[in-house]
């Protein structure tokens, strides 16, 4: 199902730089986690600690004369980690993202300088391995609950073009909605986003 996806967006990515203009942006910004508890609770009492992190995008927006959606394609690299002091020292929590998925940008309305959209999207998320001061994490209540492998995901957002230039976002993302094993809890993250659109 996930090879299926990604040959999904990429080719039709591939087949609308062809037919239309496009529009290609790199940026980046903050992600906040905010669930599961098992990512964002404290190391102390059993989570892996994690409270915000960066991440870096670029995305590609085709644009479609006279549509009022925009379809977008993006890859983003997110990264989270924490760090607490324990009896044992300091422990230092990390885990890496890769996302690359498709959207739709309903522009609200259009003006001089600013143009607000409502976006929607759907993902396909990597995730990396749980490192504990930079070692794998393979076994421990802690290891065994961060997510590892693919999933899909979804998100909602809302954003605006800024003076043509700049593309400024807010999104609410699940990073795995679908491929859930059992007792897999929803891993939610809050993502301001700044992008810099190039041509």
């Amino acid at each position: 199902m996930y090879r299926e996806f990604l040959f999904i967006i990429l080719s039709a990515a591939f087949l609308a730089t062809d037919s239309f203009p496009q529009t290609f942006g790199i940026g980046g910004g903050l992600s906040i986690v905010t669930g599961p508890e098992t990512y964002t609770e404290s190391y102390n009492s059993g989570g892996a600690g994690y409270s915000d992190g960066y991440h870096f995008s670029t995305k590609l927006k085709i644009d479609i004369p006279l549509s009022p959606i925009t379809p977008v394609v993006f890859v983003n690299y997110s990264r989270f980690s924490g760090e607490e002091p324990t009896t044992i020292g300091t422990i230092k929590t990390s885990q890496s993202i890769w996302s690359i998925g498709a959207s739709g940008e309903y522009e609200l309305f259009p003006a001089p300088s600013i143009s607000p959209y409502i976006a929607v999207d759907l993902s396909y998320n990597n995730f990396g391995d749980f490192k504990s001061d930079g070692q794998v994490a393979e076994i421990g209540i802690i290891g065994q609950s961060i997510i590892g492998g693919s999933r899909l995901g979804g998100s909602v957002g809302i954003g605006a073009e800024v003076i043509y230039h700049f593309d400024i976002s807010i999104k609410y993302q699940f990073l795995n909605l679908i491929g859930k094993e059992p007792g897999e809890e929803t891993v939610s993250v809050l993502s301001f986003n700044l992008t810099l659109l190039i041509f």
